[in-house]
This record gives structure tokens, sequence and C-alpha cells, in this order.
């Protein structure tokens, strides 16, 4: 499910992230009626999180300070074409 809230945390070595709501007022707890999202950069073996939020009457979401977690153990991704061989 979801939770109409923004989130940023870690658990051991695994980043859990989850946005608010960008497009409705369903926001919960302290961001009933507002909105959020979240851009993810992925730099090597970090991954840069950048918070926004839009306040109930605001025109723009505002963004907040960036969190980066280190990415641990993170395998290199297949290609399209690798991931068709190996069903091969």
């Amino acid at each position: 499910g979801h939770v109409h809230q923004l989130h940023l945390s870690r658990l051991e070595n695994v980043p859990f992230l989850a946005t608010g709501t960008t497009t409705s007022r369903r926001g919960r707890g302290v961001e009933s009626g507002w909105n959020s999202l979240c851009v993810h950069r992925f730099r090597g073996e970090r991954l840069q999180v950048t918070p926004y939020r839009r306040a109930p009457e605001a025109a723009d979401f505002e963004p907040l300070e960036s969190v980066e977690f280190r990415l641990t153990g993170r395998r290199r991704d297949r290609t399209v074409g690798e991931a068709a061989e190996s069903t091969r």
C-alpha cells in the first residue's frame, strides 16, 4: 500500500523511500493537504534523493534537503540483450 506521506530512511543497507502524493490533497499527518515527490539520482554507488513539497496554496514544489544513500553490494544491471540471452 501507500501512506500519502514522504519518508526517507534506511534499515541496515536497504534504503526505504516513500513519496507522498503529487496530484491530490490526500497527504497524511504533517502533509495533510500538501503534495510531495522525490527525485532520485543514481550516481555510481550512491543514490541521491531530493524531496519536494508543495504547500496547499502554493503554485510550485519547493526542494527540501537532499539525502544520499550509499548503495552497497549493488550488482551491475544487465542490458536488454543480455537479459534476452540468459532466457534462451
